[in-house]
């Protein structure tokens, strides 16, 4: 029975792959017109575009990591209008990203993998030999420790924006940023750390009128997914689900509150506690229809909590409102977000 149903979810993944490369290939022409346009438009305009160079008013070297990451080639983009000469890297698995052709990047290197010893002296090098003043690395969540350590190595020759590793490990855990946040009297959802199943099956769900659900704390990009509520209709359905769980000491998870209502997401690039940059917007599951939109508690949320940690880097915050309009955060995601 197993190996008939991995045989037919790979003939469904095989259907899903071939089909995609259909459509790519169907709509390849409509692509090739749209893209040539584009091209013979920004040709076009280029001559009474203003020189880029002459906006800042001290113009710098950026590196942005992460190039294969549109929000990366956003940002280069924004760096380049603003007048600064920009760097771009990306592993070599990546190196043939389209972004390293773009007219915003200036010069582009492949690094090693993060996992590599070498990550961070690999970077050093690129910062030496472009003469880098400011590092802002456009990280996956398993890329942001990464970057964090490299902080270390990169510090005394440029600025980087973002986290210290301990700052990025109490946000990036679930449990350590609601206990910090709730200890500065922000609004968070009852939340435990859950390291045993044997926690949950004795926990009082009574203590809320709102169910609860668990939450793997080392990013896991498909149990993130899964809101079943707690406690089942019997505990023996409970102790089913947690058994389909690798909860333990050395993967633990958040029992947290569920609370119903609208989601809202925000970004927010920090210096010294200060935001410098920030948006909210309501939470996109497709992360395309963002929106600006103006909520005055959850900016005065981030406010409170990055300046009273004292925090530089960039830092993805997301929210719940409820009903009656109370503002809860989530969890932390200590990255550039998508918005």
């Amino acid at each position: 029975m197993a190996a008939l149903s991995s045989a037919a979810t790979g003939a469904v993944t095989l259907a899903k792959t071939v089909g995609a490369l259909a459509l790519l290939q169907a709509t390849l022409p409509v692509d090739l017109v749209v893209t040539g346009v584009a091209a013979a438009r920004g040709r076009a305009a280029r001559g009474t575009r203003p020189d880029p160079g002459a906006t800042a008013t001290e113009r710098r070297t950026v590196l942005v990591s992460g190039g294969k990451m549109t929000k990366a080639l956003e940002i280069a983009r924004l760096m380049h209008l603003a007048g600064h000469r920009v760097v771009m890297v990306e592993t070599r698995r990546y190196r043939l990203t389209g972004h390293r052709f773009s007219r915003a990047v200036d010069a582009f290197h492949v690094v090693p993998d993060i996992s590599s010893p070498d990550y961070a002296a690999a970077l050093l090098r690129v910062v030496r030999e472009e003469g880098v003043d400011v590092y802002v690395p456009v990280c996956s969540p398993a890329a942001s420790i990464a970057d964090a350590e490299a902080k270390r190595v990169l510090e005394p020759h440029c600025e980087v924006v973002h986290l210290d590793p301990d700052d990025l490990r109490r946000v990036d855990d679930k449990h350590l940023f609601a206990e910090s946040a709730a200890a500065l009297g922000l609004a968070v959802p009852d939340t435990h750390r859950i390291t045993d199943p044997q926690q949950v099956l004795d926990f009082d769900f009574s203590r809320s009128a709102r169910p609860y659900i668990l939450k793997s704390i080392p990013y896991d990009p498909v149990r993130r997914l899964d809101l079943t509520r707690l406690p089942l209709a019997t505990r023996e359905e409970t102790a089913a689900h947690l058994a389909r769980l690798p909860i333990s000491p050395e993967h633990p998870f958040i029992l947290q509150e569920f609370v119903e209502g609208e989601e809202y997401c925000t970004h927010g690039t920090v210096r010294d506690g200060r935001l410098q940059v920030y948006i909210c917007c309501r939470s996109s599951a497709w992360q395309l229809t963002y929106e600006m939109v103006d909520k005055p508690a959850i900016r005065e949320w981030v406010e409170t909590y990055v300046a009273a940690h004292g925090l530089t880097g960039q830092l993805s915050f997301d929210f719940i409102e409820d009903a009656e309009g109370v503002v809860r955060a989530i969890e932390c995601n200590p990255r550039t977000h998508s918005a």
